[in-house]
């Protein structure tokens, strides 16, 4: 993988709502920590509307915009509401995209009253922190040395059931499909499955109890470390080995070591698989809605599609 070429991926499920007191804050004062330079200048970034600046060195800072901006429902929410009133009202989510001093990160936190919520007849994870990296260095150092100790860090504070670190070719190739045209998500599922394996992999308190201590620790990886209450697995040195045979050997002895029945495999999806999450199956949406929008003139038309049972 070229220095130049560097695009990147961090994606952390948290175990609980984000907008609780502790989590957000403790967000917030790891950015200082580990991207001090890009947090300098840290501010919300809206399609279409101004920067808001954040103060990062102001305690509560990030957690205030989550719940003045990030918590905004827009026309196009209140029209669909109108058409397919919410079961759950008084539910609270989002997210916000924070930009910083430079285009090294850019960083979504999605937020919601829910752990998990359904997404047709899927459960995914709803508190969940993408952070992009899309430059060869970050603070000054090459960015998969960043990253290694930034996984490692936010692991050990925020404590998720599950995170991944990986390039953004490796993610694509393993949970974008294209099957029946169109651009779609697999294997997310998370009430059946582990999306699958990645350059570096956290598995947390759900996955440690499911999986067990002796399996984990002596997995047939590049390096396994415990960060708070779970294992970081590592399957190369470098994010850009994914697509050589010798990573996709050592993550099938990793994956076979562990357990298949816990991962999503594209090649394998009818098999039985094994959660720690014992989510209601979900029955299949009795209707659809769709909208068009014209970035420009905003919502165009709205569309609703009855299923038949």
């Amino acid at each position: 993988m070229k220095l130049d070429q560097t695009k990147m991926d961090i994606e952390l499920y948290l175990s609980s709502s984000m907008l609780s007191e502790t989590t957000l804050q403790r967000f917030q004062q790891s950015l200082i920590h580990l991207a001090p330079e890009w947090t300098s200048g840290l501010h919300l970034q809206r399609f279409g509307e101004p920067r808001v600046s954040i103060d990062a060195t102001r305690d509560g800072a990030i957690r205030d915009v989550v719940f003045r901006q990030g918590l905004e429902t827009g026309e196009l929410y209140q029209r669909l509401h109108q058409l397919a009133p919410s079961p759950s009202p008084n539910r609270r989510f989002g997210f916000v995209e924070l930009r910083g001093a430079n285009r090294e990160l850019t960083i979504v936190l999605s937020f919601d009253d829910w752990v998990f919520c359904p997404l047709g007849q899927s459960w995914i994870p709803s508190n969940r922190i993408a952070i992009q990296i899309r430059n060869a260095l970050v603070e000054s150092r090459g960015a998969p040395t960043w990253i290694n100790q930034s996984f490692a860090h936010w692991c050990g504070i925020l404590d998720p059931f599950f995170g991944f670190a990986c390039a953004t070719e490796e993610y694509d190739a393993k949970n974008m499909s294209t099957e029946g045209g169109g651009l779609r998500a697999v294997g997310i599922d998370i009430s059946q499955y582990l999306p699958g394996l990645y350059w570096l992999n956290f598995f947390g308190s759900p996955h440690r109890q499911l999986i067990g201590d002796e399996r984990l620790a002596s997995a047939p990886a590049f390096r396994t470390s415990v960060s708070g209450s779970g294992y970081v697995v590592t399957l190369s040195k470098n994010a850009g080995d994914w697509d050589s045979s010798e990573y996709k050997m050592r993550e099938e002895l990793v994956r076979r070591h562990l357990g298949e029945e816990y991962f999503f495999i594209p090649t394998s999806q009818e098999r039985k698989t094994v959660s720690p999450f014992h989510l209601p199956k979900l029955p299949a949406p009795r209707i659809s809605v769709e909208a068009e929008v014209d970035m420009e003139n905003g919502i165009k038309e709205i569309r609703i599609k009855e299923h038949p049972e």
